[in-house]
C-alpha cells in the first residue's frame, strides 16, 4: 500500500503520539456544512477497488437465486448470495491492500426501492469475521438516493449522505454490494475524511467495467478540463469540489459525452433541484 495510505498506528508513532489517544473511541467534531466539501479529492495513488467478481466475470450475480430478496432486505437470502460471491483470491488481495493496518468495516446501508439493502451489510461482516476486523453498524446513510437501475446523469446529481460517530484517527475499509461510477463509495470516503476517519481501501462484491479505478487518472482530469474549460468552476460551486474530487468514472462519463457542458449544466440543475424525478433512459453508468 502507498505510504500515503499507512496505517494509524505507525501514524502514531511518526508523530510521536500515542495511539491509543486517537483511536480511544472519541468521536471527531464534525465539520459545519459551510467550512466542509462535500467530496475530499482523492490521492492518485488511492487503492483500486478490490471487486470479487469484477466485470467480464463468469458468475452472473443477477441471476443468482437469492438476489432479488437479498437486495429487497432478506439477511438469511443476503448471507446465502454473499458467500457464493466470494472469491478466495480477491480476498488474498484485500488482505494485501490493508496490508499489517486493522481497519474498521463500514457498510453502505442503503434504501432500495424494494426495500433496505441486506448486502452490504452482510459482505462486511463476513469480512470482519475472516479478517479479523472490526464492524461498524452505527454509521448508516441519512438518505435515499436510490441509484441501482439509474444513469450515469442521474447518479453525478443524486448524492449519498451518511449519519453516525466516527472515530477520529481510525483507519475505515469502506463496503458496498457494487460499484458502478464510484459516487456512493466517494461520499462515504469523503464523509469519514471529513470528520477525521481515514479510508485506506474499499470493496465490492461487483462492479461494472474499469469501475475498480476510484481515484480519477490525471490524463483523463486534463482532458477533461481541456473540453469544458468553463464547466469545473460552476462545478465547484454547486459541489463544493472541483474535478479532482470526482471518480475516474464520473470523470469518464462527463469527458465522454458529445454535450458534456450542457450535461454539466443538467447535473447541476438537477442537483439543486433535488434530482426529482430519475431520469430515464439507458442504464450505462
Amino acid at each position: 500500500m502507498p505510504e500515503v495510505y499507512e496505517c494509524a498506528m505507525a501514524r502514531d508513532e511518526a508523530e510521536g503520539a500515542p495511539g491509543a489517544a486517537q483511536t480511544s473511541g472519541a468521536a471527531a467534531e464534525p465539520p459545519t456544512e459551510a467550512a466542509t466539501p462535500r467530496r475530499v479529492n482523492f490521492a492518485p495513488d488511492f487503492p483500486d477497488v478490490v471487486i470479487q467478481q469484477p466485470y467480464g466475470s463468469p458468475v452472473r450475480f443477477d441471476q443468482h437465486p437469492d438476489y432479488a430478496a437479498a437486495k429487497a432486505g432478506d439477511p438469511e437470502a443476503a448471507t446465502r448470495f454473499v458467500n457464493d460471491m466470494i472469491d478466495p483470491v480477491k480476498l488474498d488481495a484485500l488482505r494485501a491492500t490493508i496490508r499489517e493496518c486493522r481497519p474498521t468495516v463500514v457498510a453502505v446501508h442503503a434504501e432500495e426501492a424494494a426495500g433496505r439493502n441486506a448486502i452490504p451489510e452482510r459482505y462486511a461482516a463476513l469480512l470482519s469475521r475472516d479478517l479479523g476486523l472490526p464492524l461498524d453498524e452505527d454509521i448508516i446513510q441519512a438518505n435515499e438516493p436510490r441509484r441501482t437501475g439509474q444513469n450515469g446523469e442521474y447518479r453525478l446529481s443524486v448524492h449519498s449522505e451518511f449519519d453516525g460517530p466516527v472515530q477520529a484517527g481510525r483507519d475505515y475499509l469502506i463496503v458496498d454490494d457494487n460499484v458502478t461510477q464510484g459516487g456512493t463509495l466517494a461520499d462515504l470516503r469523503s464523509w469519514l475524511d471529513n470528520r477525521g476517519g481515514r479510508v485506506v481501501a474499499a470493496t465490492t462484491l461487483t462492479g461494472s467495467r474499469q469501475s475498480e479505478i476510484l481515484a480519477p487518472r490525471p490524463e483523463t482530469l486534463a482532458a477533461l478540463r481541456a473540453k469544458v474549460p468553463d464547466l469545473e468552476s460552476r462545478w465547484q460551486r454547486a459541489f463544493g469540489h472541483d474535478f479532482s474530487g470526482l471518480t475516474q468514472g464520473e470523470a469518464n462519463y462527463l469527458l465522454r459525452s458529445p454535450e458534456a457542458d450542457a450535461l454539466g449544466d443538467r447535473i447541476i440543475a438537477r442537483a439543486q433541484e433535488g434530482a426529482s424525478p430519475p431520469v430515464p433512459g439507458d442504464r450505462r453508468s
